[in-house]
């Protein structure tokens, strides 16, 4: 148990450290979207308008988005980037509620897509090592429940 306790805190030590801010924070793209437009963040705006840029290709976003973006609709996401590629217009897209912040969405729910993805190295090892610790904790359970089992087998087996 001792070194399933191990693996469990290297496990949150590897997720504190390496998981992105806003991966830990928000349960999925769409709270992360709506907590971007409740707190009127434009730096993160901005942020997210870089990234997805960087791995857009030449011919613009709405020709060929990376497939692990998912349900991201292309063109959503390109008239996303033409309203927050002006920084003049962020914080507009930002306090307006209606078709703007709409349109948005789609690029801040790749942003979060692309955080997701971003080191699947440390996500992989914080994977093994809090799967690895959960058996490990749950191993002297599963004795015990077959030494349950296997009494009550015997106390019901007629002789």
């Amino acid at each position: 148990m001792y070194i399933g306790s191990l693996l469990v805190l290297g496990g949150v030590v590897l997720l504190f450290f390496f998981c992105p801010v806003q991966i830990r924070v928000s349960k999925n793209s769409t709270e992360y979207a709506d907590h971007t437009f409740q707190s009127v963040d434009v730096h993160e705006l901005e942020i997210a308008y870089e990234k997805i840029l960087s791995i857009t290709t030449t011919a613009g976003p709405a020709e060929r988005l990376p497939p692990f973006l998912g349900t991201v609709d292309a063109r959503q996401l390109a008239t996303g980037l033409n309203l927050i590629s002006n920084p003049d217009h962020r914080r507009d897209t930002l306090q307006y509620q209606g078709n703007r912040q709409t349109m948005a969405t789609a690029a801040l729910q790749a942003h979060y897509s692309l955080l997701d993805r971003s080191r699947p190295l440390a996500a992989g090892a914080t994977f093994i090592l809090l799967f690895t610790g959960a058996i490990i904790f749950l191993l002297p359970s599963v004795e015990v429940f077959l030494m349950v089992v296997k009494q009550s087998v015997a106390f019901k087996t007629p002789v």
